[in-house]
C-alpha cells in the first residue's frame, strides 16, 4: 500500500511539474523540459531505492578496503577484480563482529583503520574473517617491510 500511495504521488507530482515546466519553457523562463524530466526521474530512481532494502550502497569497508588492498593490489589485479573483491568483502564484513572484525580489517593491508592503530605484523587472521577473505579472494597483507615502505 504504501509504495502503491508514493508511486502514484510522484507520478501526479511528476505530471503536475512536467506541466508546469512545459509551460515555462514555452514562456521561455526556464530551460529544457528534459533536464527537469532526467532530474525528476533521477529522483524517483533514488528514492525508491532508499524503500528497497536489496538495494547495495557501498559502505564504510568498502571505502577501507579500496584504500588498503586495493593500493597494495594494484598492478596485479585489474581494478574490477578489486572492485568486486571489496564489494563482497564490504558485504560480508557485516556479520563479523569484534576481533575477528579487526583482523579482517588489518589483513587488507597498510592504511586501513584498525592496521595503523597496530604494527599489523605478527597478527593471525581468525577463522571466520579467513572464510570471508577468501570468498571475497582477497589474498591477507602479511606485514612485508617492502609493501610497507611503499606506502
Amino acid at each position: 500500500m504504501r509504495f502503491s500511495l508514493v508511486l502514484f504521488s510522484t507520478v501526479l507530482a511528476a505530471g503536475a511539474l512536467g506541466g508546469a515546466a512545459s509551460h515555462l519553457s514555452a514562456t521561455g523562463q526556464l530551460g529544457s523540459v528534459e533536464v527537469l524530466v532526467a532530474d525528476a526521474k533521477s529522483s524517483l530512481r533514488d528514492a525508491m531505492r532508499k524503500m528497497d532494502s536489496s538495494y547495495y550502497q557501498r559502505g564504510k569497508a568498502y571505502a577501507t578496503c579500496t584504500e588498503a588492498y586495493g593500493s597494495r593490489m594494484a598492478g596485479i589485479r585489474t581494478n574490477a577484480e578489486i572492485t568486486l573483491s571489496c564489494e563482497c568483502f564490504d558485504k560480508a564484513i557485516v556479520n563479523l563482529r569484534g576481533h575477528d572484525r579487526d583482523t579482517a580489517l588489518m589483513a587488507l593491508g597498510p592504511g586501513s583503520d584498525t592496521t595503523e592503530a597496530s604494527s599489523g605484523i605478527g597478527f593471525t587472521v581468525t577463522a571466520e574473517a579467513g572464510r570471508v577473505l577468501r570468498r571475497c579472494e582477497i589474498k591477507p597483507w602479511r606485514g612485508s617491510a617492502a609493501l610497507r615502505g611503499a606506502q
